[in-house]
C-alpha cells in the first residue's frame, strides 16, 4: 500500500494527511504545520484526512519497514514525518509522527556503546564510548549515560530541539 501511495503523489493535487493523531508535540494541529510550509487546503474527509499542499521538494516515500507506513522527506532527503495507515483496524484511520531536525541515537558494538547526534542525515557529534549496558531491545537507551550526555550537548546548542517545528529553516 505504501508504495502505491508514494508513487501516485502529484504535487499539484496535494497529499492527504491525518486530521488528528499528530504526534511530536502536545496539541499540534495540521494548521500549525504552516510553520514548516504545510498548507491545509481541504476539509476533513469522512475517513479523517485533510488535503494539504506539501512544501516544494517534499515527497512521500514508501517505508521499507512496513507496508502501512509512508515517510515524508524534504528536498534535502531529511525525514520530516512518518504516516501510519491502519485500514480496517479497531482504531482505523491513520496517525502522523513528526520528526525533529536533531536526533540522538544510541549505538552499540559487541562490548561498547556511544551516542550520535544527527542534524537531519548528517552526523554532527559523537560521545565517548562506554561499556555496553543497554538492554538487548534498546528500551533503556534514553537513560544510558552516553545518550544523556548527547542530549545535554544538544540542549546547550539548540534548546528547543525536541520541537518538530523548530530549527528547520
Amino acid at each position: 500500500m505504501n508504495s502505491l501511495i508514494a508513487s501516485s503523489y502529484d504535487a499539484t493535487k496535494g497529499f492527504f494527511l491525518p486530521a488528528s493523531r499528530i504526534y511530536g508535540a502536545d496539541g499540534l494541529t495540521l494548521e500549525a504545520l504552516s510553520a514548516i510550509g504545510i498548507i491545509v487546503v481541504g476539509d476533513k474527509t469522512a475517513a479523517g484526512f485533510r488535503r494539504c499542499m506539501l512544501p516544494e521538494g517534499w515527497t512521500p516515500v514508501a517505508a521499507s519497514e512496513s507496508t502501512m507506513q509512508v515517510r515524508l522527506q524534504d528536498g534535502q532527503g531529511r525525514l520530516r514525518a512518518k504516516i501510519f495507515y491502519k485500514p480496517g483496524s479497531q482504531g482505523g484511520g491513520a496517525s502522523m509522527q513528526l520528526w525533529t531536525r536533531f536526533t540522538v541515537q544510541l549505538k552499540t558494538s559487541d562490548d561498547a556503546q556511544w551516542a550520535e547526534v544527527y542534524d537531519g542525515n548528517e552526523l554532527i557529534h559523537t560521545t565517548d564510548k562506554g561499556a555496553k549496558t543497554v538492554d538487548k531491545l534498546g528500551f533503556t537507551a534514553s537513560s544510558q549515560p552516553q545518550y544523556v550526555s548527547a542530549e545535554s550537548w544538544l540542549d546547550s546548542r539548540w534548546p528547543d530541539h525536541k520541537n518538530p517545528l523548530a530549527y528547520w529553516n
